[in-house]
């Protein structure tokens, strides 16, 4: 739906687009005579006039185009303009006899070019040029009588219709933006990069746990003007009052009894100008378009875009990463992929992937196939997944979400697992040490939200898991249904002022419990943002500790300070609660934009 300010710019482009075809029209009873001849001699009779045609009102004619933009019908023929009609002008009168300087014969043409004619009397009084913007402002305004018109009428270009140009004599509210990476010389280096650092206290079970994490990301180049770019991502860890046996918050970070320590997580550099090849990168990376993503220590290949259906190759071969394996040796993982564009708006990509992964003196080798498409439509996406584990079907996933031209944002995500998945490589089953296997189920969620305007949001939701064989329920495999109903209202009774209102259903293993959920957040200045809230989870997995914690009710209370346009400050506290024990967490952290 066209915005109050898109009408006023198609308005104010369609009354002078309107007002130059008034202005090619001849005007009543205007003679254009043909090249190369003047005016008739004397004593002949001038030729006779053509019918005058009727004049064309800028106003009426600007008002015909915007219907046909806005997708309304034409306005009834022989409509009355709304306004005064532009009236032809009046012929003047005939000048006196011997008015005008005499010319000499055989100087008719430079006297011509070099002084202005007198009219005869059979053509209109010349008239002054009239200025586009303001015929347009004219048009407008009788359009729109209640309506400011814009300085100047947009014009629109290749880009679009631009904003009119803001009044520098007027004041303007600040506009909210996120902080610009650091401006270099044109040619210079181009880099960005992320900074953080957490703060961690825990308290639970009677003990307590202080941890340091730090996070650092930096990009290198420009890939639409270098040749090579590079990408860095790493993590340091830091167990401030040492491990200990009893320790309710052991995790991976205290796998292997080092107090710090720091993890790669990313590390490669990319080549963008090689014949035959889109993209060349060698070194860490992450590859999220195959059937299973994986990150891996090696070298993949991209083709260029090739016919009419944009075939792209591509290929790859490495060492899988996992960071908390003591080796990687008899590793390895590669896989074939070609995508297609065989359609308008959608894309389709197929995959095969080897992957082989020694663990605990066992050697696992999986084949895995992948289908993947895309598919664009009128304001809709529509996603789809499907893989098969060395030649038998594994899982599907279908995706659907937008908003079309329904007044209302929808999602609709179904998941199916389709076998029973035991001991496998780690990229596809992580938890077999913990679940043991992985049972076929079926789960979909469903979510709509109606367009309310900018004030209010609403969403409504329900998701539905299902076993195939309900004997098959346990820890890790559950049935469950839960329905929501979200509320969010923005600007309450204070500029900055919002919350949120979250109301559940959840219903599992013959128990329903009802839920109400939210958060208030405050943002008094562009730079403080205060949150505060209660979550709920019917389910939630401490994966590390094999253990499956019910009921949990998690409080919270969130700042977040913006210091200086490139530091920001966060604080947080969380409180959970469930069956069992409590659990209190408090970070401070701090992130600098490099």
């Amino acid at each position: 739906m066209a915005t109050p300010r898109q009408i006023l710019h198609g308005a104010a482009t369609a009354a002078a687009l309107a007002f130059g075809a008034a202005a090619q029209q001849p005007a009543a009873g205007e003679q254009n005579p043909p090249p190369g001849q003047g005016q008739p001699p004397q004593g002949q009779n001038p030729p006779a006039q053509q019918p005058q045609q009727p004049p064309v009102d800028p106003t009426n004619a600007a008002a015909e185009i915007l219907r046909a933009r806005l997708g309304l019908k034409p306005g009834p023929v022989g409509e009355p303009p709304k306004g005064p009609v532009a009236k032809p002008p009046e012929p003047p009168a005939p000048p006196a006899e011997g008015a005008g300087a005499a010319v000499a014969p055989g100087a008719e043409s430079a006297a011509a070019a070099a002084v202005p004619q007198e009219p005869s009397p059979q053509d209109p009084k010349p008239q002054p040029p009239v200025d586009p913007t303001e015929a347009a402002k004219r048009a407008l305004q009788k359009l729109l009588p209640n309506a400011k018109t814009p300085e100047a009428a947009p014009i629109p270009t290749a880009t679009g219709t631009p904003e009119p140009v803001a009044d520098p004599s007027q004041p303007t509210a600040p506009v909210e933006t996120l902080p610009t990476p650091r401006p270099v010389p044109q040619d210079g280096l181009h880099w960005s990069g992320v900074a953080s650092a957490r703060y961690r206290f825990r308290h639970g079970g009677g003990v307590s746990d202080q941890d340091l994490v730090a996070r650092l990301g930096l990009d290198f180049g420009d890939e639409r003007k270098d040749p090579y770019t590079f990408h860095f991502s790493g993590r340091a860890f830091g167990d401030l009052d040492g491990r200990r046996p009893d320790d309710p918050f052991r995790g991976l970070d205290q796998s292997y009894g080092d107090e710090f320590y720091a993890r790669l997580y990313l590390a490669y550099v990319d080549a963008h100008r090689l014949d035959g090849l889109s993209l060349l990168r060698l070194g860490r990376q992450d590859l999220v378009e195959t059937p299973t993503p994986v990150t891996v220590d090696g070298v993949r290949a991209d083709s260029e875009r090739l016919g009419a259906a944009r075939l792209q190759f591509s290929a790859y071969a490495g060492v899988p990463v996992h960071h908390f394996e003591a080796s990687a040796s008899g590793d390895s993982v590669f896989g074939l992929g070609v995508t297609a564009q065989p359609w308008h708006g959608g894309r389709v990509r197929l995959d095969w992937m080897s992957i082989r992964d020694e663990f605990l003196a066992l050697d696992r080798h999986d084949e895995i196939y992948g289908v993947r498409w895309w598919q664009e439509l009128e304001g809709v996406r529509l996603n789809g997944l499907h893989t098969w584990r060395d030649g038998k079907p594994r899982d599907l996933w279908l995706g659907l979400r937008g908003a079309g031209d329904l007044p209302l944002d929808f999602a609709l995500d179904y998941r199916e697992l389709l076998t029973t998945q035991r001991a496998a490589v780690t990229e596809i089953d992580p938890y077999y040490e913990i679940a043991a296997e992985y049972v076929p189920f079926r789960q979909v969620d469903v979510r709509l939200g109606p367009d309310l305007g900018e004030r209010y949001e609403v969403d409504v939701g329900t998701a539905l898991r299902r076993l195939a064989d309900d004997a098959d329920a346990g820890t890790f495999n559950r049935e469950f249904d839960r329905s929501f109903v979200e509320l969010a209202v923005h600007d309450v009774a204070t500029p900055g002022l919002s919350f949120a209102l979250v109301g559940s259903i959840w219903s599992s293993d013959g128990e329903d419990i009802r839920t109400v959920t939210g958060d208030v957040s405050y943002r008094p200045t562009r730079d403080v943002e205060l949150s505060t809230g209660t979550g709920y989870d019917l389910f939630k997995y401490d994966v590390f500790a094999d253990f499956e914690r019910v009921h949990v009710r998690t409080w919270f209370l969130h700042g977040k300070w913006q210091l200086q346009p490139r530091l920001r400050l966060d604080i947080g506290y969380d409180y959970e609660r469930d069956d069992l024990d409590e659990f209190h967490q408090l970070r401070v952290g701090m992130t600098w934009k490099l």
